[in-house]
């Protein structure tokens, strides 16, 4: 699997990143500057809202460190990311924060890998989280959670199930509610839309297809470079995977031949001592026992026993 962000937000704002190669346009000015300095080796996550606010962490390339930056967002949001324990460390690892700010401002959820947090959110969203949960407990946790705009939203869990409102992306809508009959919603990895303008939306699936809809003319150029990256990423992914899995099957081939051959040796060395056992034996019984006289186990004179 190709890991990517998908993130859109107001005034037509986007960022869009596969492994070699991101693709950005309109984003809040210190973001932006960040991006366009060639400080950032990485984004692990962003997540853009209303007014300016988002949550954004990335690795920074000359020093390595992951950073963490947030604006404008909502003080318990704010609290949770940065909430810290008793010895004084974050609580969270801030690279598998992963954030969906709501257009209305207030509203969010927000994952880091365990913990799950959200509030603001209306039914039935509110109500179709709240159903995956028993006891406390996620029975199928959530993978994919996006907002769109106006009511629209999207949820797939990791076990396959999705549950969404999709009145502004029709296109979008008919193949999900396709591809939910034949139970293949596993085959999407990546999901987002625009909180902020209906039919803006981008969708990875596993083959290495990105599919973005929705953007001005302007940012046509560096997505599609950023589409064909992606595939040529997934193809590239896949192969060092497989390559991976053939070396690991060689080298347990290997390791069981390696245990064959050493207890054949193992057999063979006891079969050997087994033939010296039982051919000694015979010899020693065809010279006679030890010598009454002598005490030497080869004498054939008249005193031995």
């Amino acid at each position: 699997m190709c890991d990517t962000v998908l993130a859109f937000g107001e005034n037509d704002s986007s960022y869009l990143e596969c492994p070699t190669r991101m693709a950005f346009d309109n984003l809040p000015a210190d973001v932006q500057g960040q991006l366009s300095n060639g400080v950032v080796a990485e984004t692990y996550s962003m997540a853009l809202g209303p007014n300016g606010s988002y949550v954004w962490c990335y690795k920074h390339k000359t020093t390595g460190k992951t950073m963490m930056a947030t604006n404008g967002i909502p003080d318990s949001l704010k609290e949770w990311i940065w909430k810290k324990d008793a010895g004084g460390a974050f609580e969270r690892t801030f690279q598998k924060i992963r954030v969906n700010l709501h257009p209305n401002g207030t509203s969010f959820y927000a994952v880091d890998g365990v913990a799950h947090q959200w509030k603001g959110l209306q039914d039935p969203l509110s109500a179709e989280l709240t159903g995956l949960i028993k006891d406390g407990q996620f029975t199928d946790t959530p993978r994919i959670v996006t907002f769109g705009a106006g009511a629209d939203y999207l949820v797939i869990t990791h076990g396959g199930k999705g549950f969404w409102r999709l009145n502004g992306h029709r296109e979008l809508r008919e193949v999900l509610d396709q591809w939910r009959k034949e139970g293949v919603l596993g085959r999407i990895t990546n999901l987002a839309l625009s909180p902020f303008k209906p039919e803006v939306s981008a969708i990875l699936v596993e083959t290495g297809l990105l599919i973005v809809s929705g953007l001005p003319d302007r940012t046509k150029q560096p997505v599609d470079l950023l589409v064909e990256a992606t595939k040529a990423d997934t193809a590239r992914i896949q192969e060092q995977r497989e390559q991976a899995e053939y070396e690991q099957a060689a080298a347990k081939i290997r390791s069981n031949q390696r245990k064959i051959d050493l207890l054949n040796m193992a057999t063979a060395q006891a079969d050997a001592q087994t033939r010296w056992n039982m051919e000694s034996s015979a010899f020693m019984g065809s010279i006679g026992t030890r010598c009454n006289r002598c005490y030497g186990p080869y004498c054939t004179c008249s005193y031995r026993y």
